[in-house]
């Protein structure tokens, strides 16, 4: 479904918009659309990386270092 939408631009981000077009052989509203997911999706990983980040320590301290799996198989058994 498309949308139109009317934005105002400095008219150096005009003269951008029209070269990378031009040079790009795209028209205007494909280089916004292409630059706005490929910034949706650097967004997107930065978000997982950081919730990746923050459930790292989640875990830690639950099983002392010197165990080792026979240990808990041995433990288990009982």
């Amino acid at each position: 479904m498309s949308v139109q939408k009317k934005f105002t631009l400095l008219e150096s981000t005009l003269l951008d918009l029209e070269e990378l077009a031009r040079i790009m052989n795209k028209k205007q509203n494909q280089i916004v659309q292409e630059l706005i997911a490929q910034k949706m999706q650097e967004i997107r990983q930065k978000q997982k990386l950081s919730s990746l980040e923050k459930m790292s320590g989640i875990f830690s301290g639950l099983i002392p270092e010197d165990t080792t799996v026979q240990s808990i198989k041995a433990n288990s058994a009982n």
